[in-house]
């Protein structure tokens, strides 16, 4: 990291007061472009479309992202996985509570606890996607079955209209 920004060890930690400090940048750059690019892609859909989105690879929408899943998967019980993995949960959890919120308004889901309900929903899906060590090892076709089974799930958590989710699926 410091060759690449052209720095020594004394200029780094000019900047970074530890390499936690800097695991946490890295991280959250990551983070950011994947909530930007999320954002990007729900923008205008309705909540239902945004929640289904949401659920079938939030986590999954840049080469940063994607790389870090990689490394979670393969060091499944270091500190910087723990450390991405906390980064996502606070990063993640208020996105999913926007969109409850939004579909509560509108009539389409079915809570008084939109951010409790996103906590759960983050912390499970997260879980799910991450292919954690918590759950039996599985491939691509498993990690899609289970996608969907989040999703099924989620849909009746929040009481959604099986017209309205027939109508995009």
């Amino acid at each position: 990291i410091m060759e690449a920004a052209g720095l020594t060890a004394a200029g780094m930690y000019h900047y970074f007061a530890s390499k936690e400090e800097i695991l946490d940048a890295a991280i959250e750059i990551g983070i950011t472009r994947d909530l930007d690019a999320l954002a990007e892609e729900i923008e205008g859909m309705p909540p239902l479309e945004k929640l289904y989105v949401f659920t079938k690879g939030a986590t999954q929408r840049n080469s940063m992202i994607v790389k870090m899943r990689r490394f979670q998967k393969s060091h499944q019980r270091s500190y910087a996985t723990y450390r991405i993995r906390e980064c996502e949960i606070y990063a993640y959890i208020p996105v999913l509570g926007d969109i409850l919120r939004e579909g509560v308004g509108q009539g389409v889901f079915h809570t008084d606890y939109p951010r409790p309900d996103a906590e759960f929903m983050v912390l499970v899906g997260g879980t799910i996607a991450s292919g954690s060590s918590l759950l039996p090892g599985t491939g691509p076709k498993g990690m899609k079955e289970r996608a969907e089974a989040f999703f099924t799930l989620i849909q009746q958590w929040l009481e959604a209209d099986p017209e309205q989710i027939a109508a995009f699926l």
